[in-house]
């Protein structure tokens, strides 16, 4: 059996995978695909939004719908944008102008301009300001390191505490291992929606686990930063954005068209 192709642009074929083939045959609902880098994800999923622009286009809904794409990175965006705006002439059949038929955003863009469409709904104003990610991490690293001198004796069950006295150094390593321990913590309790409270009380913890505990002072204490700057970071964009489109049926529908 011959190799199924699709056209880039109009000027040459591109061989495609049987299970690539598979991801264009695509018709609607829930899809989930598993692949390794450098197996031409970004390729297949921009020939499979090309098939879903030419569907709009052919059915002249090109004026009220687009294909939402949502990648994680930047680079990704325009990566994204690049392939898109060279295949689509070829997909679809006749020119289009560039970004024409879709959106490329990434998940915290995303989430930043759905807050940003109701932002009185999660009790904010409309000049909020967020956090960029290199600069939240450092914040969440200086909330475990203030716990770490408020309570140095908190996590001595892993450690013999005289380290801290005797060996500067190892006592560092230490804490950063520690610090880098709870920021696990508040990536994992944000994904879950939960502040420092909602996450304390959902640990369910029945027996002493002091690591455990030291994560979770240090992610009260960062979001008490948070609340000193007056600025969220991207894991509340991520959150609020979801409670804006539980709570707003109006909105939610029409993000959905």
């Amino acid at each position: 059996m011959p190799q199924p192709v699709a056209r880039d642009a109009g000027k040459s074929a591109v061989k495609l995978r049987k299970a690539q083939a598979q991801i264009l045959a695509y018709a609607g609902g829930p899809l989930g695909v598993s692949a390794v880098p450098g197996s031409g994800k970004t390729l297949t999923l921009c020939l499979l939004a090309a098939q879903l622009i030419r569907r709009l286009a052919h059915t002249d809904a090109l004026d009220r719908q687009e294909v939402l794409i949502v990648t994680f990175s930047r680079s990704g965006v325009q990566n994204f944008r690049s392939r898109l705006d060279r295949l689509l002439p070829g997909v679809v059949g006749y020119p289009l102008l560039p970004g024409t038929g879709y959106s490329v955003r990434t998940l915290h863009s995303l989430a930043h301009e759905i807050v940003k469409q109701r932002p009185s709904l999660v009790h904010l104003s409309e000049d909020f300001a967020v956090l960029e990610g290199e600069a939240a991490a450092r914040y969440q690293v200086d909330a475990a390191r203030q716990v770490w001198r408020e309570t140095p004796a908190l996590l001595d069950t892993y450690y013999k505490p005289e380290i801290r006295r005797d060996d500067p150094a190892l006592a560092a390593k230490l804490r950063d291992a520690a610090a880098q321990a709870a920021q696990s913590l508040m990536a994992e309790a944000a994904s879950l929606r939960l502040d420092a409270g909602s996450a304390r009380a959902d640990s369910g913890a029945r027996v002493p686990f002091p690591l455990l505990e030291f994560g979770l002072r240090a992610y009260a204490r960062y979001q008490e930063i948070k609340q000193d700057l007056e600025m969220l970071d991207y894991d509340d964009l991520m959150r609020l954005a979801m409670d804006i489109v539980e709570q707003d049926g109006d909105l939610r529908a029409r993000l959905q068209e």
